[in-house]
């Protein structure tokens, strides 16, 4: 959704301070700091790479910045790029007042995180050193033509009065995230988390909040692994009722998920398809179907993974490209979508396929890899699970870094972020899932490699928490500040904390704790979902989860006894494989003996179940385990 700048007043008051930063104070400078490139052919403005040059070339003529955040997904950003933007008049107004800097967000999740103003696209003022002046969304020709000429000549006028504006904002940031302390963790975790979801559900029409309407991955993941003092789900009903809601926004044509519903009861679909959100609610709906076994959940996830095979796989073979618009683009304007829609396969095949944005990104490709392995794991789909594999043994390779860093582009990593903290936490999840799906050690030995190199370069030792980049030393204005995103931290917690459980190795099992004292010193409003995200990473670090631990050589009666004992479902779940001619056979204390044939053991924390090495009766074994005694 957007909404526009109704005065200069409005640019030079930042709305919002972010509340999931860290800082490390440093002088604006523009020498020295990473520079994110940004490829726009036939633009009448003359877009600039966020880099040295352009920075000293704003000095050099003390110019404002005039910062463009999009994404390629995004009809309101194409819309205004084409009918704003590169009017004749606006154009030449921002090439000679200004100088203008196009980012796309999802390559640089980093500076959109630093300067976005919420929706897309971003329109940001920034000093010519690049501390934050103001911004807003999306404006049409004749309003941005006044503003700007507004802007550039209170800028003119009124220099020092701006550049102490920008002084406050900066400095208010920064007192605001040194006063932070890690604080002890504790159950008022779950507690909160439970007053956001009954706060924020829509009882009406399920879903959480008004409008627009967003499916909320994270919450659903969170809901599902609520158990209540009998053993039920403490949100059942809301689950189930959200879950349903949801699949008004599932394309049934084509599969896959819109993105957003404008109104409360999830009518009026946003049509643009993006992969990050599609691959956590195939996880979702793959968590449904296990825990109910009704059929339209199962499907629901079919029609996902149909979407996403059909238009979202690599073209080498490999991978899944980023998202697809929401509307097909005939001669420079946009299709009503309404209408394209609700045609058929033939009937949007003869008028065009909405584009596709072809970039692989690391982050992104492993939360479908994720979900991919998860549909091998619940509905026997091993095509998807040797796609996952594929996927995430290319990605590895084109994706390496130094340190055993990833780049965010596997395929432009001359142009891609290093080392973003979202990407390791991403692929670290997705080699713990990869390593736990098929048993092979390798992936097990990446995962701790990229776990040394987020506590190596990522981990703040002295303040807590874990930064999003390696380093901003030397950066301009608010890319010398030291972010550290709430939810890539709450999913470090887990990350280390399953590692832990896997390895029995102390030092992983306090970063995760030491991550967590930082996340309980982040102030929340108390309708926040994000404290879904507090309450998992929570409970990852305060209760032992349900362990398999599979002894044997891998063959088809391994297999099929670790298939049948996941057919139960379990929220929070780690495998351990031992093959006896290569592995210890022991889980920190617990120890193992070798048997004839492939066995499992259930353990919870130092508790172990006798060996079960019958399909037949696995099931049964689990369930009386598990029963309280």
């Amino acid at each position: 959704m957007s909404r526009s700048l109704s005065s200069v007043a409005t640019l030079l008051i930042c709305a919002t301070l972010l509340l999931n930063v860290g800082c490390k104070s440093s002088e604006p400078t523009v020498a020295g700091f990473i520079a994110y490139t940004s490829v726009d052919v036939g633009s009448k403005i003359k877009w600039r790479n966020w880099d040295d040059a352009a920075f000293a070339d704003a000095q050099k003529s003390d110019k404002l910045v005039f910062l463009f955040l999009t994404q390629a997904w995004c009809a309101q950003c194409d819309e205004m790029e084409t009918q704003a933007l590169n009017t004749d008049k606006v154009a030449a107004q921002i090439n000679q007042d200004y100088l203008p800097i196009k980012i796309d967000a999802d390559r640089y999740p980093n500076l959109y995180d630093h300067y976005y103003f919420p929706g897309y696209p971003s329109c940001v003022v920034l000093t010519p050193d690049a501390r934050l002046i103001g911004g807003g969304t999306y404006l049409p020709a004749d309003s941005l033509t006044v503003l700007l000429t507004q802007i550039s000549k209170y800028w003119k006028d009124n220099r020092p009065v701006v550049l102490a504006q920008a002084d406050k904002l900066q400095s208010l940031l920064e007192q605001a995230i040194n006063k932070r302390k890690p604080q002890p963790p504790t159950d008022i975790a779950l507690m909160l988390a439970e007053a956001a979801i009954r706060k924020q559900y829509d009882s009406t029409f399920g879903g959480f909040g008004t409008q627009p309407k967003f499916p909320q991955p994270a919450a659903n993941d969170f809901m599902f692994g609520a158990v209540g003092p009998t053993g039920g789900l403490l949100f059942k009903n809301i689950i189930v009722k959200t879950m349903d809601a949801q699949l008004a926004l599932l394309d049934t044509v084509w599969g896959g998920f819109y993105r957003y519903a404008a109104f409360a009861d999830w009518s009026g679909a946003g049509h643009e398809k993006l992969l990050d959100p599609n691959a956590q609610l195939l996880s979702n709906y793959l968590d449904a179907y296990q825990l109910t076994h009704n059929e339209k959940y199962r499907q629901a996830a079919e029609l996902i993974i149909k979407y996403l095979d059909r238009f979202l796989r690599g073209s080498d073979g490999w991978g899944f490209c980023t998202s697809q618009q929401g509307a097909i683009n005939v001669g420079g304007k946009f299709a009503n979508s309404q209408e394209y829609f609700a045609l058929s396969d033939e009937g949007r095949s003869k008028q065009g396929t909405p584009a596709v944005d072809k970039s692989v990104y690391t982050e992104l490709n492993c939360q479908a890899i994720r979900a991919y392995f998860k549909a091998q794991r619940v509905l026997g789909r091993q095509d998807c699970g040797d796609y996952a594999a594929k996927s995430l043994d290319q990605l590895l390779i084109n994706a390496k870094g130094p340190n055993d860093g990833l780049y965010r582009d596997p395929l432009r990593t001359a142009q891609s972020a290093f080392g973003l903290l979202p990407d390791q936490i991403a692929a670290f999840s997705a080699l713990l899932d990869a390593y736990e799906t098929n048993g092979s050690k390798e992936y097990l030995t990446r995962a701790q490699a990229i776990a040394s190199f987020i506590t190596k370069y990522l981990v703040d030792r002295d303040s807590g928490g874990v930064r999003y980049e390696t380093s901003v030393a030397g950066n301009p204005g608010r890319m010398s500040v030291e972010l550290k995103p709430f939810n890539p931290n709450a999913d470090a917690v887990v990350a280390f904390m399953r590692l832990y459980h896997l390895t029995a190795k102390e030092e992983y099992r306090k970063t995760a704790a030491d991550i967590l004292k930082f996340l309980f010193s982040v102030s929340i409003k108390e309708d926040d979902l994000r404290l879904c995200k507090l309450a998992s990473a929570y409970i990852w670090s305060s209760r032992a989860p349900l362990k398999f631990v599979v002894v044997g050589k891998p063959g088809d009666d391994y297999r099929s006894l670790l298939q049948t004992a996941r057919r139960t479902y379990f929220p929070r779940l780690v495998v351990l494989h031992l093959d006896p001619g290569i592995d210890k056979l022991q889980s920190g204390k617990l120890k193992f003996p070798v048997a004839d044939k492939p066995t499992l053991y259930l353990c919870v924390d130092t508790l172990r179940s006798d060996a079960i090495d019958d399909t037949a009766t696995v099931v049964t074994k689990i369930k009386d385990f598990l029963r309280p005694k």
